[in-house]
């Protein structure tokens, strides 16, 4: 909502809520034992606008469209009846379709605090009477920022 009404307060009206995206993939699954299942794909994925943050002025604002390509593999293992295993992990390359100088020093097409490797391992403990549940672990890393951990 910020980045809308900050646009209408700075005369560009009839901005949409939300900015459309488009994307594509394809992939392949392979079962390589009953327990044992990998799927693999690549991607594009296509931003109308990119939402930028101005650390000084502490707004979000709508930025230029962007685009990211990208691949994924998750693996699913099936150690027991009641214990499952699931890893994924994907890259992507996200840039802005135009340079953009966001005004906080920062001019180009990278866009800044994009996760380039994404991952997560979880582990399902699951029909066990009544019982069920998880631990999920999750990194991101981008280029030149520190990297983002959670455990849920």
């Amino acid at each position: 909502m910020r980045g809308v009404t900050q646009a209408q307060s700075s005369g560009q009206a009839n901005l949409p809520l939300l900015s459309s995206a488009s994307g594509e993939e394809v992939g392949v699954r392979e079962q390589f034992r009953r327990n044992l299942v990998a799927t693999l794909s690549v991607f594009r994925m296509t931003f109308q606008s990119e939402t930028t943050y101005n650390p000084d002025a502490g707004m979000d604002f709508a930025g230029p469209g962007s685009r990211r390509d990208g691949a994924e593999l998750n693996v699913t293992y099936q150690a027991l009846r009641w214990l499952e295993f699931y890893v994924s992990v994907a890259g992507s390359h996200a840039r802005y379709a135009t340079v953009y100088d966001d005004g906080t020093g920062h001019a180009g097409k990278y866009i800044p605090g994009a996760p380039n490797v994404i991952g997560s391992f979880t582990t399902y403990v699951k029909d066990l009477g009544p019982w069920s549940g998880g631990l999920e672990g999750a990194a991101a890393k981008a280029r030149f920022s520190a990297s983002y951990c959670s455990l849920k």
